[in-house]
């Protein structure tokens, strides 16, 4: 260590007060120092992490390339590399960096997010296979558990509600599943049932319609019932404070916002 230099352990001490503040900016620039002075895995996945957080995810992707040879056999760089390509919507580079992490470590959580990523580049063989060894290895994890109710939503219905209940049991409180479930209960065909869905998904978040962007919706009515529409725009006001609107309005189409929950390097 040069004269005057912080040692790395108050440097690595700084760097977490800092990131327990919220202060990603600041924490990113003493993680870069350390990496500087000793670029070891956790403090280069470190550093990527704050500059995610700092939204600066050109500078993390970069950070992790200029050490992916040094680090390309250790599964948390190349998951943590995974998480940043996917953040980019990089979505084929990410799922070759989760692969070559999963070669090297099988974990559920990084599986999952493989499944989510093969689903979005239009692979549902590959996403479910990846889903189910997941729950293979946990069969409580809610995300699988939801991306393969997703997955087998067209092909076989039921037990894609089977997938979306056992995501309930594991996550009980998330009103996001029951909106998910309701959608898939209202596609089968199951409109009371789909309806109680509906009803819990906003008891349980009433902020819930507010994360959502619709390219479908579809409303319950006190007077005619289940209503479809298909639109790209949110309710106008007066559909809002119209009697039809009733219990919530419901998107069609998820928000593509699956995973977020994961979304983090760890």
């Amino acid at each position: 260590m040069a004269e005057g230099q912080m040692p790395l352990t108050e440097l690595s001490r700084r760097a977490e007060a800092l990131e327990s503040t919220g202060n990603w900016v600041e924490a990113a620039s003493v993680w870069k120092e350390l990496v500087a002075r000793d670029s070891d895995v956790s403090s280069v996945v470190r550093a990527a992490l704050a500059l995610s957080k700092a939204n600066q995810l050109d500078a993390a992707e970069q950070m992790l390339q200029s050490y992916r040879h040094t680090h390309s056999d250790s599964p948390r760089f190349l998951v943590a590399l995974g998480m940043v390509e996917k953040q980019l919507g990089k979505l084929e580079a990410a799922r070759v960096s989760l692969e070559a992490a999963l070669s090297i470590e099988e974990q559920s959580f990084v599986l999952t997010i493989l499944g989510w990523i093969q689903q979005r580049l239009g692979r549902p063989e590959a996403a479910e296979q990846a889903y189910l060894r997941a729950l293979h290895l946990d069969p409580n994890d809610d995300e699988a558990h939801l991306g393969l109710a997703q997955t087998l939503a067209k092909k076989d219905p039921d037990a894609a509600i089977a997938h979306i209940r056992k995501a309930i049991d594991a996550e009980p409180h998330d009103g996001s599943l029951y909106s998910e479930f309701a959608q898939l209960l209202w596609r089968a065909g199951k409109t009371e049932e789909a309806e109680q869905a509906a009803r819990r998904a906003i008891e349980l978040d009433p902020q819930n319609l507010g994360h959502m962007t619709s390219s479908g919706t579809w409303q319950f009515c006190e007077t005619t019932g289940w209503q479809l529409r298909v639109s790209s725009d949110w309710p106008s006001l007066s559909t809002l404070m119209s009697p039809c609107f009733g219990v919530i309005w419901l998107m069609l189409q998820r928000m593509s916002g699956f995973g977020k929950r994961r979304s983090d390097i760890s």
